[in-house]
């Protein structure tokens, strides 16, 4: 899930509702969209690790 805000937020639940998230991922490469909006901060949160209880994140950017 993807989420933007002005200020950072202590929960997940002070982001508010995330604007893209994906539900499998299914390759190596992923991208989610900001569908337009600005923000000084982005969140990128994990939910689920799959079978294998890891996710690695080698390369994260932003563009806009």
């Amino acid at each position: 899930e993807l989420y933007l805000a002005d200020a950072p937020a202590d929960t997940i639940g002070g982001w508010g509702q995330p604007v893209d998230r994906v539900d499998t991922v299914m390759s190596t490469e992923l991208s989610l969209s900001a569908g337009g909006r600005t923000a000084r901060y982005v969140l990128l949160w994990i939910t689920d690790l799959g079978p294998n209880q890891r996710v690695t994140v080698t390369e994260l950017g932003v563009r806009g």
